[in-house]
């Protein structure tokens, strides 16, 4: 038998606390002449919204698509759009690892890295093509792609 929903007005409340207390912040370590800054990264996640909540991601799930809980809906769908843009923002900036950054973005929001690829008649034509570009480097970038 299934564990009885919990959910109540002051766990939206929590969940919104939860989204706020997720921000970067920087930590001095070391000691003496060997001090350094280290920025502790604290991405919203869905896991960690139902640890803040003490339940399981499957009930967060369940509680963001009912569509009597549309406060929680929200703060789910902000959580969403925080931990996107800040994955965005921190790869962009170096702050982030890149392919932790490409990871969560593919696995967790759906975007898929595009990779361009054009076909050729055959290896001749694909052969005849890359000599040309090895002679002058300057015809990849000049090259008309449909």
């Amino acid at each position: 038998m299934a564990r009885p929903t919990k959910y109540t007005k002051s766990l939206a409340k929590k969940a919104q606390a939860y989204l706020e207390s997720c921000a970067d912040t920087h930590q001095v370590v070391g000691s003496g002449s060997r001090l350094a800054v280290r920025v502790v990264v604290k991405v919203p996640t869905i896991e960690g919204l139902a640890l803040a909540l003490d339940v399981t991601r499957e009930t967060v799930y369940a509680w963001a698509r009912d569509k009597d809980k549309p406060e929680f809906s929200y703060t789910v769908g902000k959580l969403q759009a925080i931990q996107t843009d800040r994955l965005i923002q921190g790869g962009l900036t170096g702050s982030y690892k890149d392919s932790i950054v490409k990871l969560i973005l593919s696995s967790k929001q759906g975007y898929v890295p595009k990779a361009e690829t054009r076909e050729v008649d055959d290896w001749d034509d694909l052969m005849n093509r890359a000599e040309e570009i090895d002679a002058d480097p300057d015809a990849e970038a000049s090259t008309d792609t449909h």
